[in-house]
């Protein structure tokens, strides 16, 4: 007769069950919305063959010059170079820059405290690659003078860009990027997990 009893809909108070987490559980909400939107996320490199060649001839140097290209990187040793010989220090060689470049990258993933830790010879301190690389003076010299920017009649504002003496590398750096890797989906995740671009 089209009327549904208890039996046809199954029992209503949920005994037979099993037992489910809260759907409103916070954490789980949120790295849930966090990797959904990993997930949903990628880059898109436009030059991939040219990637995979760079790394297959020269490893991480390779896919590091490609960014980080040898005109510019000349250009960079060169007026950190005039600013040694003005201070009274040797002249910098294009294998010393790529071997400060070294020490600088390396620094970033190494978790020690002060310059100076890397150089030490205390036990469980120091990384004997920094020691055999280059001396902690050489290196501090070095990073005193790096000039990111033509060290004469710079082409910027100093006094309403807080950023004139990095802002040619990252001019830089934001091109080469665009030039080579495309993002799809979610970019970056600020700190309240809004979505930019």
């Amino acid at each position: 007769d089209g009327v549904a009893t208890r039996d046809d809909e199954g029992d209503i108070s949920g005994a037979g069950d099993t037992p489910t987490t809260s759907p409103f559980d916070r954490r789980t909400l949120g790295e849930d919305y966090i990797a959904s939107l990993r997930n949903n996320s990628s880059l898109h490199v436009t030059i991939a063959d040219q990637v995979a060649k760079a790394y297959e001839k020269k490893a991480e140097y390779g896919v590091f010059s490609l960014f980080f290209t040898a005109v510019f990187k000349d250009r960079l040793r060169k007026w950190t170079s005039d600013v040694l010989v003005e201070e009274g220090h040797a002249k910098i060689t294009e294998s010393e820059f790529n071997a400060y470049l070294g020490l600088e990258n390396a620094m970033s993933i190494c978790p020690l405290n002060e310059i100076a830790e890397f150089w030490s010879e205390r036990r469980f301190l120091g990384q004997q690659a920094f020691i055999e690389t280059m001396s902690r003076n050489r290196f501090q010299q070095i990073r005193g003078a790096l000039a990111l920017h033509r060290p004469q009649l710079p082409s910027f504002d100093k006094e309403r860009d807080p950023l004139w003496r990095c802002r040619g590398i990252m001019e830089h750096f934001q091109q080469r990027f665009a030039e080579f890797a495309v993002p799809t989906g979610v970019s970056s995740i600020d700190e309240m997990t809004v979505r930019t671009k």
